[in-house]
């Protein structure tokens, strides 16, 4: 059961800004592809060594 009033007004908007908008869009994407490569670099290292060192990564 719902208990606000019937005349209460409704919760205002706040106002729209584009540049937080494409910076929350641009963070996102970020994540993602951070999410993959972290991902992608975990399967490859098992195999990975160092350069002239002859040891592993990990």
């Amino acid at each position: 059961m719902d208990n606000a009033p019937i005349d209460a007004a409704p919760a205002e908007t706040p106002p729209v800004d584009p540049d937080r908008e494409w910076t929350v869009w641009a963070l996102g994407t970020l994540r993602e592809l951070v999410d993959i490569d972290m991902r992608t670099a975990a399967g490859s290292r098992a195999s990975t060594s160092w350069p002239g060192t002859g040891s592993s990564r990990r």
